[in-house]
This record gives structure tokens, C-alpha cells and sequence, in this order.
């Protein structure tokens, strides 16, 4: 997500798959040498976005003179904090905006809030190969590494052939997961038209490339949907058991976050939320009662999802 900006010099990575398979000593011994690596660079400020305290044991170890990082709630750092400046999490709070409390814990106003994401020229190439000359699609992302955050396969196609009867191309997307490829192809026997399938097929740097290309991206509350954010693509989502108002898709030219509703339609800009208006909602649960399935989400009625989708293309002259 971060490389190729051009405001990053350098990327430090944590392999969290690598550290996971590792035994107690070899694991020691790989944290020990990535703390080394942020020490010896000399940063003069370093800032932690999550509650981790890997991350503070980072901070603390760096040697920076300012440290700015989430006040802890428990555990030895709710005692003895490792930064010089600190911030907390707010419940109904946008996450772009948590992450810049950082800032303003340290005396700064943020004035630019657009979130980026770059990708190379070559993913832009290889991302025109696949459309293979189509140039007018919308961008479906239907599945997610959670499925109680997904429509039914039987949603999805109805939204697909919708799209696909407007005159416009889906292109549909998904993570090479074995799962979410199953998912993909249950959508696909259930639609009546020929949507251009590249599931399995983008890294994270092509699917923005992709992205970028599209009129409108659709889909699930998932990574995909932030990454069509930040290519400033319209964004229509429908959210279950998370929150809008702190995962709503980012309208960068926005200078307020307006999800502000407990539930309900929201819109940011040129994107809209859509999430039913129970009591329940958003419950941040994994499915209704421990079932893995969401009923606010395969329960929720498309007639007003297919209208937005019809007035963005028409905003866009597609339609």
C-alpha cells in the first residue's frame, strides 16, 4: 500500500506470516533486527497508528525525540507510555481521521486529508492487456475475506446483470483465495449476462490500476472499496455488521467526514454507504447470532442500490 509514493523514501516491513512460523528464539531474533533497523536510521519522529504494543516497543526503542502514538487502555504503557504525545481511538469516529489525531496530538492541522495509493506503469499496462479494449465498466468487488460481510451469490448477479443491462460492462474482481474464487463462480452460474471475469487475476497495485479505469466500483464492505476511494472512482458499498461512519469509503475531496448516522444511506461526497436502519446495525458481530450470516445484509432489498448505480452512471453520461 505504501510503496511507490512519492513521499515515502522507504518501506520497513513486518512479515507477520514469517514471525507467526518461527519458533520463540528465531522470532526474538527477527523482531530484535527490524527494532535495529528502525533505530540505526535515526528518525527524529516516529508515529503509531494502532494500539499494538509492538509498536511502542518500537517507538520507545528508536531513539526519536518525539514519539506519537495511541494512549494505551491497559497493560505496562497505560503506566509508563512510550510517547512524548499521545491520542485516543474515538467509537464513532472515521478512521481517516483517528489516524490524523497523530497529528494534532503533536500541534499540527491537517489541511490535506486525500488518501493515496500508487501503482507503476507497468500495472497500468498489464491492467489495459486484461480489459482487453473495454473502456467503459464498472468494478465489482463482491466477496471479502469475511463473508458475513457479503451479499448472497443471488444479490450479486441480480446487481451484475443490472449493470450488464445498462449497456455497460462488470468487471468482476476477488483476492486469489480459494473461497472468495468459489464465491465467484457461484455468481457467475447465476447470471443471465457475460460480465469479463479477472478474479485471481490483480495484485493490489493492479486492482487500483483497475480501479482507476473504472466509471463506478460496487461491492462489498472490503479493501477493494478503499483502494477505488483513493483512485477518486464513485464507490457504492453495502455495509452489515461494521460501521459506516468508521469505514465508509473516502471522498478525497472532502474536507469533513459526513457519515455521522448511527446506520441508515450515508454519502461522502461521490460515494454513497448503503446499510439498513435496524437497531442492531452495525452490531460488529461475525453474523447474526454466531451463524457467519448477516441478515441486514442478505435480507437488504436492491431496488434503491440499482437507482444510485443508474444515477451515478447517468452523472457520468454512461447512461
Amino acid at each position: 500500500m505504501l510503496t511507490l509514493n512519492p513521499h515515502i523514501d522507504e518501506a520497513l516491513v513486518y512479515d507477520r506470516k514469517r514471525a507467526k512460523a518461527s519458533g520463540f528464539f528465531a522470532r526474538l531474533k527477527y523482531e530484535l533486527s527490524l527494532f535495529w533497523e528502525v533505530k540505526k536510521r535515526g528518525y527524529d519522529m516516529v508515529i503509531n497508528t494502532t494500539e499494538g504494543e509492538r509498536g511502542g516497543y518500537i517507538a520507545l526503542l528508536s531513539g526519536a525525540k518525539i514519539r506519537v502514538g495511541v494512549a494505551a487502555k491497559k497493560g505496562i504503557f497505560a503506566k509508563f507510555s512510550p510517547y512524548t504525545h499521545s491520542f485516543r481511538l474515538t467509537l464513532m469516529r472515521h478512521l481517516v481521521e483517528s489516524n490524523l489525531d497523530a497529528l494534532r496530538a503533536f500541534g499540527l492541522a491537517p489541511t490535506h486529508k486525500d488518501v493515496q495509493l500508487c501503482f507503476s506503469d507497468e500495472d497500468a499496462r498489464k491492467v489495459d492487456d486484461m480489459l482487453g479494449g473495454v473502456e467503459k465498466f464498472v468494478h465489482i468487488h463482491p466477496s471479502s475475506r469475511w463473508f458475513f460481510k457479503c451479499l448472497s451469490p443471488a444479490q450479486n448477479a441480480e446487481i451484475i446483470d443490472f449493470v450488464e443491462s445498462l449497456g455497460i460492462k462488470a468487471v468482476i474482481t476477488a483476492a486469489p483465495d480459494g473461497k472468495e474464487l468459489k464465491m465467484v463462480e457461484e455468481i457467475l452460474s447465476l447470471c443471465k449476462s457475460a460480465p469479463l471475469n479477472l478474479a485471481g487475476k490483480l495484485t493490489l497495485k493492479q486492482l487500483a490500476a483497475l480501479s482507476k479505469r473504472a466509471r463506478l466500483f460496487f461491492g462489498a464492505d472490503t479493501a477493494a472499496m478503499h483502494i477505488a476511494a483513493s483512485q477518486n472512482t464513485p464507490c457504492i458499498a453495502i455495509f452489515g455488521p461494521s460501521g459506516v461512519f468508521n469505514w465508509g469509503a473516502w471522498d478525497n475531496d472532502a474536507k469533513e467526514c459526513t457519515y455521522t448516522a448511527k446506520n441508515g444511506v450515508q454519502r461522502m461526497g461521490k460515494h454513497t454507504m448503503f446499510q439498513v436502519s435496524w437497531e442492531c446495525a452495525p452490531c460488529g458481530r461475525d453474523g447474526c447470532d454466531g451463524t457467519k450470516k448477516s441478515k441486514c445484509l442478505l435480507e437488504y432489498p436492491l431496488k434503491e442500490v440499482k437507482e444510485e448505480i443508474k444515477t451515478k452512471l447517468h452523472a457520468s453520461s454512461l447512461v
